[in-house]
């Protein structure tokens, strides 16, 4: 059975003193409990997130890594061996603006997704699209998830300790579009779609990876969304940027799931 993940992702969108500040906030209301419940804060105040969240079940989810390397200076990035000194356990990798803006390919995100299972970090693998057309979604989610999961090679990837999150680019909460947020059966259609190319790519059937959808999810949809079978979590944009909104997407996973 998939775990069950939703992480609130502040992006940059939050200095240190607001990462602090949410954090407080958010610790006494976060109830232990089989779903993991996480933030992901700007690498500048991980510490002090870490710090105020200490002892509790809020997991502190890293925004990226940067692939290991035998020798070399990286400037700018954050390290594997940083992210284990924090006991760290879970990053993301490929998301759409790190892809876009940082032009990160697929095998700069393989190369991530084996480091940080070497390391002992679960991947949280970001595939998107911005396609209305399903035969090109198709497409680019074909090529994103071979390319992030296989290469062109044989890869020691285990599959068991990876999930994988949707996040159509149009839904994102920082780049939304004119268009109407999906339906709960929608989602579960979207995610359906993924985890069949994901299956195909990997000739596995996946049963135990986590499948997640980030989209503007809030408090508005979460207890619909996470209703649909298939739906294992979220990546939540813009309404984790207070704990009140987050809490209660929280809450709703917490009923859904436990």
């Amino acid at each position: 059975m998939a775990t069950k993940i939703v992480v609130g992702v502040w992006k940059d969108r939050l200095t240190v003193a607001q990462s602090a500040r949410v954090t407080h906030e958010l610790v006494p209301r976060v109830q232990p409990g089989s779903t993991v419940l996480g933030v992901a804060p700007a690498p500048i105040a991980f510490t002090t997130v870490r710090r105020a969240a200490a002892g509790t079940p809020l997991e502190i989810v890293s925004h990226d890594v940067h692939w290991p390397a035998e020798s070399g200076s990286y400037i700018g990035t954050t390290s594997l061996a940083m992210l284990k000194e924090l006991n760290v356990r879970y990053c993301m990798v490929g998301h759409s603006e790190r892809r876009r803006f940082f032009c990160e390919s697929n095998d700069d995100v393989l190369r991530k997704m084996l480091g940080c299972q070497q390391a002992s970090i679960i991947p949280i693998l970001c595939v998107g699209d911005a396609e209305d057309d399903l035969h090109a979604r198709q497409s680019v989610l074909t090529g994103q998830l071979a390319g992030s999961l296989r290469g062109e090679g044989s890869h020691n990837l285990d599959l068991r300790h990876v999930a994988i999150a949707y996040e159509p680019v149009w839904a994102i909460s920082t780049w939304r579009s004119e268009r109407p947020l999906p339906t709960g059966s929608e989602v579960r259609g979207m995610l359906e779609l993924v985890r069949e190319i994901a299956r195909e790519v990997c000739a596995e059937d996946l049963p135990e990876t986590p499948f997640l959808f980030g989209g503007s999810v809030g408090p508005a949809n979460a207890e619909e969304y996470f209703a649909e079978d298939g739906v294992d979590g979220a990546l939540v944009g813009g309404a984790s940027l207070t704990a009140d909104t987050l809490v209660t997407v929280f809450d709703a996973a917490r009923a859904a799931w436990g």
